[in-house]
């Protein structure tokens, strides 16, 4: 019987698992440290990370805009209707998912998945995360009918969220 390939002297399960085991680390890690920063449960900060991973999001943005949109708060309501973690409108939740109902939007889960799709949706769409971002905010239409008059339809948003990691 042959010995199994392997990489650097153990076999490929082993350098498989401890590769996982590696990358589990690193999320529990990256985890642990934006609960810290935000000051949340470790546990919303798992959600949270996970959700972003999940949508193509980066981590850091993610909880950057969770942030700014409800201070972490999974019940909280916009002036203009929007619900929870990420202050997803009604209406968008229903346009990218129509099974989903205004309750639904208070579900860890379900919201900061729409939102984060959303999110990415609009970084695909622009290429710009700063436009995205104020696209997010503003809607579509706003933001591309200002633009469309040659303006910059910059209100604050993006710097709330991105911060000093604004290029």
């Amino acid at each position: 019987m042959r010995n199994p390939p392997t990489t650097n002297g153990l076999s490929r399960a082993t350098a498989s698992e401890l590769a996982l085991r590696g990358t589990g680390l690193r999320r529990s890690a990256r985890v642990e440290q934006f609960a810290a920063r935000y000051r949340i449960a470790w546990d919303l900060s798992a959600r949270i990370y996970d959700a972003a991973v999940a949508a193509g999001i980066e981590p850091d943005l993610a909880y950057r805009l969770v942030r700014v949109e409800s201070s972490f708060r999974r019940r909280a309501i916009g002036p203009v209707g929007s619900i929870g973690y990420t202050q997803v409108q009604p209406n968008t939740a229903q346009w990218l998912d129509p099974t989903v109902t205004r309750d639904d939007l208070f579900e860890t889960e379900t919201n900061l998945q729409l939102g984060f799709r959303y999110l990415r949706m609009l970084i695909d769409r622009y290429g710009d995360t700063r436009i995205a971002l104020l696209a997010y905010n503003r809607g579509p239409g706003t933001v591309e009918a200002v633009m469309a008059n040659g303006e910059d339809p910059a209100n604050g948003y993006a710097v709330r969220v991105l911060g000093n990691t604004m290029r």
